[in-house]
């Protein structure tokens, strides 16, 4: 952030913050739960609607979450057996396709956890930016 503000130098900073989880006070068990089974629905729109083709930064700016919890989360649904990914990287469409795998209940779990971590940091980093000084959070 600090470099980006060198070199283009602004006259004046705007600093939004929306948060995605207003009124969820249920976390973040709850919320984990709540992600996923956004992303389900998401997921069956997708099959549905787009022929399976959706971008992980679309999924993200919808559901209000990064990049790297979407990925997870589709690893998490193919784990079940209910969906399977082809391709998709950072910002790169991935095709969903209604080919159910072999479930693997194991790393589905693990993946739980791992969503639920990231879910948790990203919640946590909101609260201190809810709280903290513009002057900390810019310079």
């Amino acid at each position: 952030m600090r470099a980006a503000l060198e070199v283009v130098k602004p006259r004046k900073i705007y600093l939004l913050g929306v948060s995605a989880e207003q009124g969820n006070t249920a976390f973040p068990l709850r919320l984990t739960d709540e992600f996923l089974a956004r992303l389900v629905g998401l997921t069956k729109y997708a099959l549905s609607q787009r022929g399976g083709r959706v971008t992980l930064q679309e999924l993200a700016a919808v559901t209000g979450q990064r990049v790297s919890v979407i990925r997870m989360g589709l690893e998490w649904l193919a784990a079940g057996g209910h969906v399977s990914i082809v391709g998709g990287e950072e910002r790169e469409a991935v095709h969903l396709s209604v080919e159910k795998g072999e479930p693997n209940p194991y790393l589905q779990k693990e993946l739980f956890i791992a969503v639920k971590g990231i879910l948790e940091e990203t919640a946590a980093y909101r609260a201190h930016f809810a709280r903290a000084s513009v002057d900390t959070l810019i310079l």
